[in-house]
C-alpha cells in the first residue's frame, strides 16, 4: 500500500510540474507574440511617417522653388522702377516664326 501511495504522489507531483511548464510556455509565446506584434505595428509607423516627411520635404521644395521665382520677379520690378523703366506694349516682332533660320 505505501508503493501504491508514493507511485500517487510522484504522478501527481509531474502533473503539477507538467502544468506549471505548459503554462510557462503559454506564457512565453504570448509575451513572444505581443512583443512581435508590437515591433511590426512600431515599424508600420515608422514607414508611414518616413513617408509623410518625404512628401511634407517635396511640398517644401515646391514651395520654396515658388518663393524664389516670386522673389526674383519682384527684384526685377524693384529694377526696372529704380531704372525708370516702363512697360513696352504692342510689341511687333520682324520675325514672327522663331524657325527663321531653319528655312531655306
Amino acid at each position: 500500500m505505501r508503493v501504491k501511495t508514493i507511485t500517487t504522489e510522484i504522478s501527481n507531483n509531474n502533473t503539477i510540474i507538467n502544468s506549471f511548464l505548459l503554462a510557462a510556455v503559454v506564457a512565453l509565446a504570448a509575451y513572444y507574440v505581443i512583443g512581435a506584434n508590437g515591433l511590426a505595428s512600431d515599424s508600420y509607423k515608422i514607414k508611414l511617417m518616413k513617408e509623410k516627411l518625404t512628401q511634407i520635404n517635396e511640398e517644401r521644395s515646391l514651395l520654396l522653388s515658388q518663393k524664389a521665382g516670386l522673389e526674383e520677379s519682384l527684384y526685377a520690378l524693384e529694377f526696372a522702377k529704380a531704372s525708370n523703366m516702363v512697360e513696352a506694349k504692342n510689341i511687333s516682332y520682324i520675325f514672327e516664326n522663331k524657325n527663321v533660320a531653319l528655312r531655306r
